[in-house]
């Protein structure tokens, strides 16, 4: 009984995730959006031009459209 309570006790406290970088991006943002759209932002984020990954391109894109209203 004492190993499984010494094996229920290592799970426990087993990090499971590790740490995150180091970023200045210390905002989360929450959005929801149809399959469609889920598909069409990760095809543009597959495009070098956005960094690779939907957050990158939804950066970019915010980024692109303040420069282009200021």
């Amino acid at each position: 009984m004492a190993e499984v309570y010494s094996y229920l006790t290592y799970l426990y406290r087993k990090p499971t995730m590790g740490k995150l970088p180091t970023t200045e991006n210390t905002e989360i943002f929450t959005m929801r959006i149809s399959k469609k759209l889920k598909e069409k932002l990760n095809q543009l984020a597959k495009r070098s031009k956005y960094g690779g990954s939907a957050s990158s391109a939804i950066r970019v894109l915010i980024e692109t459209a303040y420069r282009d209203i200021n």
